[in-house]
């Protein structure tokens, strides 16, 4: 509900701008609105709104959905004849970034982006 707020209120800020920008071509005439959404510094506001906006939906559905199905998971999962993991040996390097590659480390959780 926060961000969704949050979201409403810089686009609300981001368009008021744009509309107050906007000229009317005559004294009694509407004024260009598509040329004040058109504005770079307009685009880049909207710009700059989604891509913060992208990152805090993930973090949203992370914290509120993924977390809660993961603890359900662990809360019934029984785990049976556990002495036989003491001979399991890891092998090989440990991956890094660079394995595994850049894109996937960043984890946005955003449904495959």
């Amino acid at each position: 509900m926060l961000l969704a707020a949050m979201m409403g209120l810089w686009g609300g800020c981001v368009l008021g701008i744009a509309a107050a920008r906007a000229r009317a071509p005559a004294p009694e005439g509407t004024p260009d609105y598509a040329m004040a959404f058109q504005h770079p510094l307009v685009v880049a506001g909207i710009a700059a709104g989604y891509l913060l906006m992208a990152p805090g939906l993930g973090v949203v559905i992370r914290i509120y959905l993924t977390r809660d199905i993961r603890a359900r998971i662990a809360e019934t999962t029984a785990i049976h004849n556990l002495a036989a993991a003491d001979g399991v040996v890891g092998q090989g390097s440990a991956a890094d970034a660079l394995g595994e590659g850049f894109a996937g480390g960043l984890d946005l959780n955003l449904g495959g982006i």
